[in-house]
């Protein structure tokens, strides 16, 4: 069995970059609209000023993705190996193949119930085996 500890403070490190970021990018989206809206009462516009805004917003949303496709990547490491842990400790009430707990989160319509239901598994089987 491997330590899931490093991959999940990974996990939630990342989500916690997110949440920073999305805040960033809702200050930025707000001078957008404090910006467009002077432009519509008549002011003057400023194109260093614009080319600026779009730069700052351009950075931030591709780090907004980049961060989204690495968590989610993270995330699914460590989702199959927390499947693993079980499957290698010989808990018997596996109902999936630990390739489930990626595969499912691909395949239309199943993915609406499979993730969930392996992470049902993951949650029973590790509170059966550690809280012996």
């Amino acid at each position: 069995m491997k330590s899931l500890t490093t991959i999940g403070n990974i996990v939630i490190g990342t989500f916690v970059t997110i949440v920073i970021i999305s805040i960033v990018a809702v200050i930025s989206d707000l001078a957008v609209i404090v910006y467009v809206r002077s432009i519509v009462s008549g002011d003057f516009v400023d194109e260093e000023k614009a080319k600026v805004i779009e730069n700052c917003e351009a950075v931030i949303h591709t780090f907004q993705f980049i961060l989204r496709i690495s968590c989610g990547i993270v995330f699914l490491i460590w989702f199959y190996r927390s499947h693993k842990n079980l499957a290698e400790s010989g808990w018997d009430g596996l109902r999936f193949t630990s390739k489930w707990t990626v595969v499912g989160f691909f395949i239309p319509f199943l993915n609406f119930v499979c993730p969930y239901q392996v992470m049902k598994e993951v949650w029973f089987g590790s509170a059966t085996l550690y809280n012996q």
